[in-house]
Order: structure tokens, then C-alpha cells, then sequence
């Protein structure tokens, strides 16, 4: 989960409900609090921090908790994927635009 007021992503074990890694977020990322949110990609086999202010998107394995490098978009608020998984659609507020 997005933890904005530290800066950090935070993976938690649903099992236990507790913090089980913990890492930074992309520049940008503890700002307001529309700023930063998560989505699954099409297969569910990845997490998507979404960071709007820092203009990224840092990818996590759901299996381990451990994030990959940070994909830079602008504006990836809203983001989501076709079911195929072919796109992604980022619903760019800043731009008043829907980018694929």
C-alpha cells in the first residue's frame, strides 16, 4: 500500500495483516492524497504504484513484495489495462486526456 505521509510502499501479508518489506517511492511520491494509488495488471501477476506527481509507475511482484525498476508516465493516475493485457489506458487528469 502507498504510504504517502512517509514516502514509502509498504507490502503487507494478508494473512498476518502486517508490514512484511518496506520501500521508497518514486520522486514525487508523498505529496496530496490523490497523488499515489495501486492497480493490478491484466493478469494479476503484478502490482502497479502509480505515482501522478512523480510521473512513474513502480511495478511490484505481488509473490515477493519486491519492486522493480520505475517506469516513467506522465500523469499515471488512473491507470488500467485491457483485458488482453495489449494496453494500458492512463486517465491523464493533469492533461485532460486519455493516453494508451
Amino acid at each position: 500500500m502507498p504510504n504517502q505521509v512517509a514516502d514509502t510502499v509498504e507490502v503487507i501479508d494478508p494473512a498476518t495483516y502486517t508490514v512484511i518489506s518496506r520501500f521508497r517511492g518514486s520522486p514525487g511520491f508523498a505529496s496530496d492524497a490523490h497523488r499515489s494509488t495501486w492497480c493490478p495488471s491484466y493478469d494479476l501477476r503484478t502490482l502497479c504504484v502509480n505515482s501522478d506527481a512523480g510521473d512513474s509507475v513502480t511495478p511490484i511482484d505481488p509473490a515477493s513484495g519486491q519492486p522493480q525498476a520505475a517506469v516513467p508516465i506522465t500523469d499515471p493516475y488512473n491507470l488500467s489495462f485491457t483485458p488482453d493485457g495489449k494496453y494500458a489506458l492512463v486517465m491523464a487528469e493533469r492533461l485532460h486526456a486519455i493516453v494508451v
